[in-house]
């Protein structure tokens, strides 16, 4: 991931290494782009810009963005498994609160929105559960 704080938007892109050559074999131009995860099919990434955050999906055979899927402000990490991609989103303007989104990726589609009290961050799926960081202060 390339992420030129202040760069112009062409600047901003995800990047794709192949591990056998530690060469890059693919610049995809996101505006500007944040957390990665990979499952479900697809490379996806919360991508920030003017106050409107969005879920892109980038076809990893293709090394193309397929989707877009608004999300609404503060969207913050994205984890991706068992045919779910997962996101979380840290809503300020209502206190210290936010929310785990749940989209499904055969129709690019938010299908739930979870409520979580907390500064909500990191998100990560395993052992029976999703696990999500509050990063709300004691």
């Amino acid at each position: 991931m390339n992420d030129f704080v202040g760069g112009d938007e062409d600047t901003h892109s995800v990047l794709r290494v192949d591990p056998a050559t530690n060469e890059i074999v693919a610049t995809i131009a996101v505006r500007s782009p944040g957390h990665i995860a990979v499952g479900a099919g697809a490379v996806w990434t919360i991508d920030h810009f003017e106050r409107s955050d969005t879920l892109v999906r980038i076809d990893p055979s293709s090394n193309r963005v397929i989707a877009t899927i608004p999300l609404d402000y503060y969207a913050f990490d994205v984890a991706a498994v068992d045919g779910v991609v997962w996101v979380t989103r840290d809503i300020v303007a209502a206190g210290r609160s936010g929310e785990l989104i749940r989209n499904d990726p055969a129709t690019n589609e938010v299908v739930a929105r979870i409520p979580v009290e907390g500064r909500i961050r990191d998100v990560v799926v395993g052992e029976g559960g999703i696990w999500v960081a509050d990063s709300t202060s004691t």
